[in-house]
């Protein structure tokens, strides 16, 4: 990640007609207002690694270290298109920057549509995996491996949450307008332990952990495009 990231920073100063220069004459409360939005940004990463890293924890906590490999080779499974699907969506981040700034609403507009509909598509590969990962577990790990019932569906349906959501996420960010979300994110990180504890209680085993989250992200997938369309709603043509 370290290396990719080197190569973007050398590749974006070399390939844009941007002069660092040019910052020397922004001021103090120029280098402030980056300073608080990378703060944010660093908060936003570290809260949504938490969310959905920390279930392997909960697990072996809640129960014992050797029933966490049936949910890490599932969630390692579908967090293969997850990946593709979320660095094939981030370059939408500038784009979605660059409308807002013309106050282009329709193509805005017209950008959530697409993906809407592409989405479906994504729907499909999501259920074409989940009828598969048995055989896929099979050729991948030697050894039998018992997965808990539900358990390939619920990473399926939270997987297709999380990239669903993660479209809108990424509107947010391309417009700086972080407060909204960063809100959403301090409720879930506060729930997120408790709620899985619960439903441990009541009797779900690892798909306790799977469970809490999911009732977690579904909110999101409420509240942030409901935020996306109300900014875009209000631009003025």
């Amino acid at each position: 990640c370290l290396f990719v990231n080197i190569l973007y920073t050398i590749g974006f100063f070399k390939f844009e007609p941007i002069k660092i220069s040019l910052l020397k004459t922004k001021g103090n409360s120029f280098f402030k207002d980056i300073f608080k939005l990378g703060l944010k940004f660093m908060f936003i990463q570290i809260s949504f690694l938490f969310i959905f890293s920390s279930d392997s924890y909960i697990i072996s906590n809640a129960f014992n270290p050797g029933e966490v490999v049936a949910y890490e080779i599932v969630n390692k499974l579908f967090l293969f298109p997850y990946m593709i699907l979320f660095a094939a969506l981030t370059p939408l981040w500038s784009l979605f920057a660059k409308h807002y700034l013309e106050n282009n609403k329709t193509k805005l507009l017209n950008n959530f549509k697409k993906f809407n509909q592409f989405f479906i598509i994504i729907l499909l590969g999501l259920i074409s995996l989940t009828f598969i990962t048995p055989f896929v577990v099979s050729i991948w790990i030697k050894e039998q491996i018992t997965m808990p019932n539900n358990l390939v569906l619920f990473t399926a349906i939270l997987t297709a949450l999380k990239i669903y959501v993660n479209f809108y996420i990424l509107f947010l960010s391309g417009l700086g307008k972080l407060n909204f979300y960063i809100t959403i994110l301090m409720i879930s990180l506060f729930l997120k332990i408790p709620l899985s504890y619960f439903f441990v209680d009541l009797g779900y085993g690892i798909n306790s952990v799977l469970i809490s989250s999911l009732i977690i992200i579904f909110f999101w997938t409420l509240l942030i495009p409901f935020k996306s369309y109300k900014i875009v709603k209000s631009i003025n043509i």
